[in-house]
């Protein structure tokens, strides 16, 4: 058996866990629960592949495409639509995996490649029964302000809540009469974020809505690309994580990076900021007839807000690496969400 590598960013660390859907009154049970750190050989053969998507944004649904190799028949036949499936990342330095994905299986399919390879493909999402395929009716009053309809409707619809900014961020204009509203708390509530200038989506922990931006410039993390032959690190890399892939790509809003698997890059309110340091950013090509705005597209400092994240790996393969869209202003986010 071989020994973990306190080397950062050498040896890659998973674990896969599906559990029954959740139903009122009765336990959950584990239908597939692999890992590399489970100590079993069959466990560390099998092969998954990724790819996790999120996006900071209303009406965006995080999604994951799963795919299982060989996995065994009798199991196989177990995860149906519903299914509960958590996926966690890391590397053998960080101990365990830290998680990226927990949402449920929208479909499971099969197929056979390669004559040898049988492939259970989970298409999992977040958030599709808590507030897409929900329905809530609520009757307000008429001295209701918008952060009293949105607590309503959250409440009506069941929906689990991660964080909603206070009241004084959303509009303090009172309905004239009472209302009633009805439908989709997904499409309704975002109705709502828009219109005040906030996001909202949707997490494992819950519910979000707030403001994007923050009131601090320190960035959470600072990537840079890894040092050439025969260079040492300063003293004053500590906060610095040399796993920059490529170069950026610069974009009309901010740029496009890539950097190796790393979970700790998340959506979250507010957005999560990240500097990109010591690294050469490919400008953004233009035809001839195009005018674009190219003021304060890249941020002088190197740092941006993170709005879309998109994780992939191959246990097995050479993927392993986390996606990124950094933007430099969060107002760039409302013209495309449609405000």
């Amino acid at each position: 058996m071989s020994t973990a590598s306190m080397l950062p960013l050498f040896g890659r660390v998973w674990s896969l866990q599906v559990l029954t859907a959740p139903v009122q009154g009765q336990d959950q049970r584990t239908l597939l629960n692999v890992s590399t750190s489970t100590g079993s050989d069959d466990d560390k053969a099998l092969r998954i592949v990724f790819d996790v998507h999120m996006t900071a944004g209303h009406g965006y649904l995080w999604e994951a495409n799963i795919e299982i190799y060989n996995l065994d028949p009798s199991t196989m036949g177990l995860i149906t639509q519903g299914a509960q499936v958590s996926l966690a990342i890391g590397y053998e330095a960080n101990g365990e995996p830290s998680e990226i994905f927990n949402g449920f299986v929208f479909q499971p399919t099969f197929e056979r490649r390669d004559v040898t390879d049988f492939v259970l493909t989970l298409h999992c999402f977040l958030g599709l029964l808590d507030i897409v395929n929900n329905a809530m009716s609520v009757t307000t009053g008429p001295v209701s302000n918008q952060w009293d309809i949105v607590q309503k409707m959250v409440q009506s619809a069941g929906i689990k809540i991660a964080h909603i900014d206070p009241a004084s961020s959303f509009s303090q204009q009172k309905l004239p009469r009472g209302k009633t509203i009805f439908g989709s708390p997904n499409k309704l509530l975002a109705q709502i974020a828009s219109q005040n200038n906030l996001l909202s989506f949707y997490t494992p922990s819950g519910l979000m809505i707030g403001k994007p931006g923050s009131s601090s410039s320190t960035p959470d993390l600072t990537f840079a690309p890894p040092l050439g032959p025969g260079q040492q690190p300063s003293s004053d890399e500590a906060s610095i994580t040399r796993s920059l892939i490529g170069s950026p790509q610069q974009t009309q809003d901010g740029i496009v990076f890539r950097v190796l698997g790393d979970p700790r890059i998340q959506i979250r309110l507010p957005l999560m900021q990240v500097k990109i340091d010591q690294a050469v950013i490919r400008q953004q090509t233009f035809t001839v007839g195009s005018f674009p705005k190219l003021s304060s597209i890249l941020n002088q400092d190197g740092v941006y807000y993170i709005a879309g994240v998109n994780h992939l790996g191959d246990s097995r393969g050479n993927t392993w690496v986390t996606e990124c869209i950094g933007i430099t202003s969060v107002t760039s986010l409302f013209p495309l969400l449609g405000n």
